[in-house]
């Protein structure tokens, strides 16, 4: 699913963002198709690798590695540190594609602390 929303979201997106700034600066673009597609497929499986950490953090849960109180305790340095990551690593300098990719990430990294916070008032 990760790899899935990468390449039909967050893939157009980035080059739209990149063909407007360079139109904004008077350039010319010019992707080479070699470059174009490493893009797609290293930008899209490093999506979909990122969307797997909730999976970890519910793994590290199983073998008691990590409770929902710390994890709700700290979702605020969690989601400062996602942001901040992904600004310097996505490859628009706006904040288009960091959104795009931090957002659902946000959302799913809430949703397993849920699901955690559920499965351990069931063995109680």
């Amino acid at each position: 699913m990760g790899v899935a929303y990468g390449f039909f979201i967050v893939t157009p997106l980035t080059f739209l963002v990149a063909l407007w700034i360079a139109k904004l600066g008077g350039a010319s673009p010019y992707f080479a198709i070699h470059d174009f597609y490493q893009n797609v497929f290293l930008g899209s499986v490093a999506i979909g690798l990122f969307f797997t950490f909730p999976l970890v953090i519910l793994a590290l849960n199983k073998v008691g590695l990590v409770n929902h109180e710390t994890l709700e305790k700290n979702w605020r340095y969690v989601i400062l540190l996602t942001l901040s990551i992904l600004v310097v690593i996505t490859p628009d300098p706006t904040l288009t594609s960091a959104l795009a990719i931090g957002l659902p990430f946000i959302v799913l990294y809430l949703l397993s602390i849920r699901l955690i916070k559920k499965n351990s008032q069931k063995l109680v």
